[in-house]
């Protein structure tokens, strides 16, 4: 699954396929908050469903790969005030130290809602050199 999704940052798809990303949306502190990154990112064309929460703070968008990147929907949330990233959710400790490091990945550990992963900020990180790392190191293998 892991693999897949670091397909999709990269704009590879499989014709036909929606595809479904999780984004970590900063700023949100209420429900006005929740229906605004919500409605926000409805707007864009090629978005299918948005499903957000405000704890944790994640957007689930499925879309349609071939009218809208996550690029896209990372600057929809942010244009209403609500900056984003992309949310892989896996095990930190699986990651190794040359990922860790990256400009514009974040790890992840939120203990109270039971999710761990990396936040990834496409307008910073070179993917390809991601998903490099990430199938080098067998990262999500077996998920």
């Amino acid at each position: 699954m892991k693999f897949i999704a670091i397909l999709i940052l990269l704009g590879i798809s499989f014709a036909g396929e929606t595809q479904q990303l999780e984004l970590w949306v900063d700023k949100m502190t209420c429900s006005a908050c929740v229906f605004t990154v919500k409605k926000a990112i409805e707007k864009v064309k090629g978005v299918e469903d948005v499903k957000v929460s405000l704890k944790p703070p994640i957007a689930r968008v499925k879309f349609d790969p071939n009218l809208v990147s996550p690029n896209d929907l990372v600057k929809s949330t942010k244009k209403y005030g609500y900056p984003s990233s992309i949310f892989l959710e896996m095990d930190p400790s699986n990651l190794p130290d040359s990922v860790i490091k990256l400009s514009g990945i974040e790890v992840i550990n939120d203990k109270k809602h039971k999710l761990a992963g990396i936040r990834v900020n496409p307008s910073k990180v070179e993917l390809k050199s991601l998903l490099k790392l990430i199938k080098d190191k067998k990262i999500g293998e077996g998920d």
